[in-house]
């Protein structure tokens, strides 16, 4: 267990939850672009869907670019650790949220195809990209339990 500041451990999850996010974003898009060049029809609703996550995703990697936006030396000054804390633990919430209904759309394009093997090959490798993120938001979650919020 590494122990750092509490200011360093909150951008350390923000930069680290940016980073995933943004991977995140783009797999909507790779997908659907994917799915053209192996002439896999994708339906409507799916298609809904995937934009959807897209959306999610790109509005959480602006809610994210935000809060690390260039501050003072990076310095939270102990009176507001509680309220940024508290905004955290909310964001991990939401990004976990998002990440498990994506989840639930690439179950859904992984029958779509037939016999192509390199479609699951890409759904299971995006797949486990986003249960990686998964595993990262409820390390940090119940890290940030552990320290009382």
């Amino acid at each position: 267990m590494q122990y750092y500041s509490i200011p360093f451990y909150y951008y350390q999850v923000l930069y680290e939850l940016r980073f995933w996010v943004s991977l995140s974003r783009e797999h909507p898009l790779f997908l659907q672009k994917m799915a053209r060049c192996h002439n896999i029809i994708i339906k409507k609703d799916i298609k809904t869907s995937l934009h959807q996550h897209f959306t999610a995703f790109k509005n959480l990697y602006k809610e994210l670019n935000s809060l690390l936006s260039p501050r003072e030396n990076y310095s939270i000054p102990p009176i507001h650790q509680d309220a940024y804390f508290y905004q955290l633990t909310l964001l991990l919430k939401e990004v976990s949220q998002a990440d498990v209904r994506f989840i639930h759309t690439l179950q859904e394009l992984e029958s779509l195809t037939g016999s192509d093997s390199s479609w699951i090959v890409l759904i299971n490798h995006i797949a486990l990209e986003q249960r990686q993120l998964l595993q990262i938001c409820s390390k940090h979650s119940i890290q940030l339990k552990s320290m009382g919020y």
